[in-house]
């Protein structure tokens, strides 16, 4: 009898779990590498959210791909974490009980600056996704925070449950953002008396829900609207575009020809397409043909100007003093203790632009335009200073309020007081 309890099969049901130990370089990467960095991390990103906070500012485009990023990292860390708090490490264990509670700051800051790209611009689908997303994440939050143990597949099991209610249908990505742009372009058309809307019969309804029959029309005349309005609209009329769906709002044209694009929409609306993207115009002038040489006769020295990208307004000489781009004045100034800053010579290059800018047709629709080299020369003296300016090459940009230089390229030729 004893013989044959022996052969039966050992129940291995009845033995207590035997813990598995985690992989030495799953010790290593999770406890020397992501952990820190994830710490280290939330340090930064909660001293940057406060100073926001404090300050009264809001970056663009740097408050919702911060606190994405974190939280990603993290959730990656809290789960990579699982075997080694599993094992009784204490580091793991710390982490995993600390990080949902970490969420909840970047989660609310990155649904806040959700809602006000919004409200400013409507939804669009990667806004609808990181939403989603921002909505998945939260409830990780509060499934982690009682240090519940919820398993890798059923968080993708949450994610795929809200993407499959939210991924199609009337409150998909896609539909969802081309009711709200729409949105978006009747309220700037309306601030503008820009369309037309009247009230249906209930003979002409012929669609449930459509009450109002709306048709767009250009601005009054002069009451053109801004350029950031214009270089909105524009936005909008591209996205139905770049979507296939130029039907979606093809109502509010109804006496375009068919098969009408963003384009036709654009030149129906009378607005400036060289502020597309940007609200403002941009030209390039450009010394054609180039230069050979730099006559210097008559002056001490040849500085070479290269003012660029658009933010680099200052050259550097050394000895306190350096060249300033300021709007349309390119000025030389002098930096001493005794006197602080002193500007020794100053070129206006306004006249210069305008002259160009009133002698062609549309100009900033052409976006660049090649110029005589001599056309580009701006000469001054002041006092025993004498400068001269051989420009190869101008960036104009114009907005409502200004004018100014973002790019210089050229030479700049100085004869200075003995």
């Amino acid at each position: 009898m004893v013989e044959a309890n022996q052969a039966l099969p050992e129940n291995t049901k009845l033995r207590p779990p035997v813990p598995e130990k985690p992989p030495r370089w799953l010790s290593i990467l999770v406890g020397w590498a992501l952990i820190p960095l994830s710490v280290v991390y939330m340090v930064i990103l909660y001293l940057y959210l406060a100073r926001l906070v404090m300050i009264g500012e809001m970056p663009t485009g740097m408050i919702a791909p911060n606190s994405a990023a974190y939280l990603a990292f993290g959730a990656v860390t809290h789960l990579a974490a699982l075997p080694l708090a599993f094992a009784g490490r204490p580091v793991s264990t710390w982490f995993r009980r600390l990080f949902p509670f970490t969420m909840l700051l970047p989660i609310a800051a990155l649904a806040w600056a959700l809602s006000v790209r919004i409200d400013a611009y409507g939804v669009t689908e990667s806004r609808f996704l990181l939403g989603v997303i921002a909505g998945w994440l939260g409830l990780l939050a509060l499934l982690w925070m009682p240090n519940q143990l919820v398993a890798p597949a059923r968080l993708a099991g949450i994610l795929g449950a809200l993407v499959l209610v939210v991924g199609g249908g009337p409150w998909g990505a896609s539909a969802v953002s081309l009711n709200s742009q729409r949105i978006q372009l009747l309220e700037l058309l309306r601030a503008h008396d820009m369309v037309v809307e009247v009230e249906l019969s209930e003979e002409e309804i012929t669609e449930p829900g459509v009450t109002m029959r709306r048709t767009a029309q250009p601005a009054p005349e002069g009451a053109a609207p801004p350029a950031d309005v214009q270089a909105r609209m524009i936005s909008i009329l591209d996205f139905y575009d770049s979507r296939g769906y130029t039907d979606y709002i093809g109502d509010l044209f109804p006496d375009e020809p068919e098969g009408a694009l963003a384009h036709d929409r654009i030149a129906a609306l009378k607005l400036d397409l060289s502020l597309a993207s940007t609200g403002q115009r941009s030209l390039d002038l450009i010394a054609d043909p180039p230069r050979f040489g730099v006559p210097a006769g008559g002056y001490d020295i040849v500085l070479p100007i290269n003012l660029w990208p658009p933010g680099t307004d200052t050259l550097d000489l050394g000895g306190g003093r350096m060249v300033r781009l300021t709007g349309q004045t390119l000025a030389l100034v002098e930096n001493t203790a005794e006197a602080g800053e002193t500007t020794l010579i100053a070129l206006d290059l306004a006249p210069l632009v305008t002259a160009i800018l009133e002698s062609q047709e549309d100009p900033f629709v052409q976006q660049t335009l090649s110029m005589a080299p001599d056309r580009l020369e701006v000469a001054a003296e002041a006092g025993a200073w004498r400068a001269r300016l051989l420009a190869d090459r101008l960036t104009v940009v114009e907005t409502d309020e200004a004018r100014s230089l973002t790019l210089l390229d050229g030479n700049l030729l100085l004869d200075m007081p003995e």
